[in-house]
C-alpha cells in the first residue's frame, strides 16, 4: 500500500529530487496543506500525497521539526515509523510503502497548526543562515547518503527514553531535510555529523546503563555478569609429544566365568 490514495498517485514511481523540485516557498506549500485540510482532521497519507511534489524532504521536515519546540503525544511512534519509510524512499528514490495503522494516523486541525507554527518558527531562525552551496552534496549519491542519515536519525527518534528524548533526533532530521530543500550541501554536512554525534552519544549511555545495571543485579545475586570478553589467552602450550611406549604388554587376560 503506498501513502497517497490512487487519484493522487504520481504518473510514474520516482519522486522529485533537489534538481527539479517545484519553485515555491515553504511558506507556500504550509498554507496549501492548511486548505487542503481545511477545518477537519488530515491522514499522514493525505500529507504525504498534498506535498509529493516536493519530494519527502519537505514532509520530513513537516513531521520532525514541530518535536524540536513542542511535545506532540501520541504521535512519536507513528511519526517515527513513517520518516523511517520516508528515508528509505528517499534512498530509493521511489513512492514510500508504510501500514496503514502509520498511513492513516490522522492529525487534528489543531495539531497541524502547531506543526505549521512550529516549522514556521525553525525556518525563521534557518533562514538567514542558508543558502544554496555545494550542490554536490545534495543531489545524486549525496542526495540517497543523505537519506541513509535520515534513516539513522529516525531510528533514533523511534527509541524510548525520557521526555524530550525525541528533540536530538528531530534536530538532525530537520537540518538535513531543510539542506536537501534548499539545496544547502554545507546543512547536510552538518546533518551528518550532528547525526553521528548523537548516535556516538547513545552508544556510550547503552555502554553505561548496562554496566550500571549488571553491577546492580551481581550485587543483588552474587553472581558477576560478565562485562567483557577475556583480553589474554594461555602463553604456555606443550611443546614435545611422548616419544616412548610401553615395552612389555600383559601375557594373559582375566579369566571371566
Amino acid at each position: 500500500m503506498s501513502f497517497a490514495p490512487d487519484a493522487d498517485k504520481p504518473a510514474n514511481n520516482t519522486v522529485p529530487t533537489p534538481v527539479d523540485l517545484p519553485d515555491r516557498t515553504i511558506a507556500e506549500d504550509l498554507a496549501r496543506l492548511k486548505q487542503v485540510a481545511g477545518d477537519g482532521p488530515i491522514t499522514i497519507r493525505r500529507l504525504v500525497a498534498t506535498l509529493s511534489d516536493r519530494g519527502h524532504a519537505l514532509v520530513i521536515l513537516l513531521l520532525a521539526a514541530p518535536f524540536i519546540l513542542i511535545p506532540i503525544p501520541g504521535l512519536s511512534t507513528a511519526v517515527g515509523l513513517a520518516i523511517c519509510g520516508l528515508s528509505i524512499a528517499l534512498i530509493l528514490n521511489r513512492n514510500p510503502w508504510l501500514p496503514g495503522f502509520v498511513a492513516d494516523r490522522a492529525i487534528s486541525p489543531d495539531g497541524l497548526d502547531r506543526i505549521i507554527r512550529a516549522v514556521t518558527g525553525v525556518m525563521k531562525k534557518l533562514q538567514r543562515f542558508v543558502k544554496p552551496r555545494m550542490s554536490f552534496v545534495t543531489h545524486g549519491t549525496g542526495h540517497r547518503l543523505a537519506g541513509v542519515t535520515m534513516l539513522a536519525a529516525a531510528i533514533a527518534f523511534g527509541l524510548p527514553g525520557p521526555p524530550g528524548n525525541n528533540i536530538p533526533p528531530a534536530i538532525c532530521l530537520t537540518v538535513l531535510a531543510l539542506g536537501l530543500l534548499e539545496r544547502d550541501g554545507l546543512l547536510v554536512i552538518i546533518g551528518h555529523v550532528l547525526t553521528i554525534l548523537l548516535w556516538l552519544v547513545i552508544i556510550v549511555l547503552v555502554v553505561f546503563f548496562w554496566n550500571v545495571v549488571s553491577g546492580w543485579i551481581s550485587s543483588q545475586t552474587g553472581t558477576a555478569i560478565p562485562t567483557t570478553l577475556p583480553t589474554t589467552l594461555p602463553t604456555t602450550f606443550p611443546t614435545t609429544l611422548p616419544t616412548t611406549l610401553p615395552t612389555t604388554l600383559p601375557t594373559t587376560l582375566p579369566a571371566v566365568y
